[in-house]
Order: structure tokens, then C-alpha cells, then sequence
């Protein structure tokens, strides 16, 4: 796909990756979560849930995106901002779905 104004090479269409993933599927695997699962009835386990998901997608997507001009890449392993604040995220959904599901059994 060519983006208008940014150049002349064809990139992937990441936004609508974007919009796939963190939007349609992830709100997809969530309201399965909600429905078919018990885990409704541990208050704050779909909200680890849903912050795990997201940044699995997230860093999925960021694989097809450019990276900020003023950044670029951070690691030698050609990680981005978005991965590596995604990891932390992904870190945070763990400990507060691990520590719900402690706590409430």
C-alpha cells in the first residue's frame, strides 16, 4: 500500500493491522473471555487479561510499523518504544492477573 506524502515505497497497511488486532479481535477474545469463562467472577482478572492481549498485539504490529523517526530503534535486536513499553505492559496484565486469581481462591 502507498501512503500519500510519505514516500514512494509500499509499505504495509499497519493501521489496519492496528485496527484488526488491538480493536476487532482483541474485543472479540475479551467478550469470549467474559462469556464463556468464570472469569467474571474474579474482579480484575479480564482487565490483566485484556492488558496482556493488547500488548501481544501490539508488539505483533509493531513488527510492520516504522519506527519514530526521533527514536528509531532502541536494542540491537531492532526493538521499538512501543515493544519494549509493550513488554512492561504485558508484565503488569501478569501480576495483577496472577495476583486476582490468588487472591480470590
Amino acid at each position: 500500500m502507498f501512503f500519500n506524502g510519505v514516500s514512494d515505497v509500499p509499505r504495509h497497511p499497519s493501521p489496519l493491522y492496528e485496527a484488526a488486532t488491538e480493536g476487532l479481535l482483541l474485543f472479540v477474545i475479551m467478550y469470549c473471555l467474559y462469556k464463556f469463562t468464570n472469569l467474571r467472577k474474579y474482579p480484575g482478572a479480564l482487565g490483566g487479561s485484556m492488558l496482556m492481549l493488547y500488548a501481544v498485539f501490539r508488539t505483533f504490529c509493531e513488527f510492520f510499523r516504522e519506527p519514530d523517526a526521533q527514536i528509531g530503534f532502541l536494542t540491537s535486536w531492532g526493538l521499538t518504544m512501543g515493544q519494549l513499553l509493550s513488554g512492561i505492559m504485558f508484565l503488569g496484565g501478569l501480576f495483577i492477573f496472577g495476583f486476582v486469581i490468588r487472591k480470590c481462591r
